[in-house]
């Protein structure tokens, strides 16, 4: 009878050293997705002189990206990375040679949600003749502490060759954007336009997964038709290829598109049909809210965004 209870008492010991095991590796789990996962409330501000060849609209949306910049930097810091760059030049026979030091600030975050509305200050300078736009914005600022899945990635204007990059469009044009991963993944490819709509480009329409995948080490032109002459690149012959075309109402707009991968899977959020463009879209707020929570669930999301303005 001893000998029993000396052996229950063993197991129940073993037991519990077990569950704490068990419970210190969690929480060791916990603290690690939480610091990766960090994010912070921020508010940045710059101010930006606006020059003589930069619309207005174009000005506040430099000094928008700027005021995020400076949000991150003051929130993490910066790392400065200086090259020396030596040009020579020929001209009517004469050769001059031009040395110059370039530096370079890396954020150590990234802009993961915009909070509100960005407030903007525009004035004007006598002595200097130019319009000034002071930006502030509020957000939410997340710190890069691993490395993400790297991807290249290019805007086509009318021609799908990946030598043929464009931000600069014409009304009409038609969109074509080159994607490259050394990583197997999910995509997702979404344009922000002057009304503030997200519009799912991919996945595509037809698509009724929720979800892109992409093979590591290939290049893919989205948007490009299945016929093509061009054996370089992959596209994508399971679903009907929407074709991209980019519109203003009259005067100039900017749209953005932002691009979403991770090696991780992850489908798109709820959205509605526009009949008018045959795409999928939802407001900007709700998708900033959907892709935050993307992000704050995985750490090796990468999303990048750039730019392309539409004139007539």
């Amino acid at each position: 009878m001893q000998n029993k209870v000396h052996h229950n008492k063993i197991n129940t010991m073993i037991d519990i050293l077990k569950k704490i095991t068990l419970l210190s590796v969690l929480c060791l789990c916990c603290c690690g997705v939480t610091y990766a996962q960090k994010v912070k409330k921020v508010t940045g501000t710059y101010t930006y002189v606006l020059p003589q060849d930069i619309s207005r609209e174009q000005g506040k949306h430099i000094a928008l990206e700027r005021a995020k910049e400076d949000a991150i930097n003051s929130a993490f810091g910066q790392i400065i990375a200086r090259e020396n760059l030596t040009r020579i030049n020929m001209h009517n026979g004469e050769t001059t040679t031009d040395f110059s030091s370039l530096g370079q600030s890396l954020t150590r975050g990234e802009w993961v949600e915009t909070i509100g509305e960005p407030k903007f200050d525009i004035g004007y300078d006598e002595i200097q003749d130019c319009l000034i736009i002071t930006c502030t914005v509020n957000g939410r600022v997340r710190e890069i502490v691993a490395a993400k899945a790297e991807f290249e990635w290019k805007v086509l204007r009318n021609i799908p060759d990946s030598k043929f990059e464009s931000y600069e469009f014409k009304d009409g044009d038609q969109l074509f954007i080159s994607f490259m991963t050394p990583k197997d993944g999910y995509i997702a490819i979404y344009l922000i336009d002057a009304e503030n709509n997200a519009n799912c480009l991919i996945p595509y329409a037809s698509d009724a997964d929720g979800y892109e995948y992409v093979n590591h080490g290939e290049e893919y032109i989205f948007f490009a038709p299945t016929n093509n002459d061009i054996d370089d690149f992959i596209v994508d012959t399971s679903n009907a290829v929407d074709a991209i075309r980019l519109y203003c109402n009259g005067r100039p707009e900017i749209n953005q598109i932002r691009i979403i991968f991770s090696p991780n899977p992850f489908t798109k959020p709820i959205d509605h049909l526009n009949t008018d463009s045959g795409i999928y879209s939802l407001p900007l707020e709700k998708f900033e809210k959907w892709l935050l929570e993307c992000q704050r669930n995985d750490s090796q999301m990468s999303v990048d965004a750039r730019n392309v303005n539409v004139s007539r």
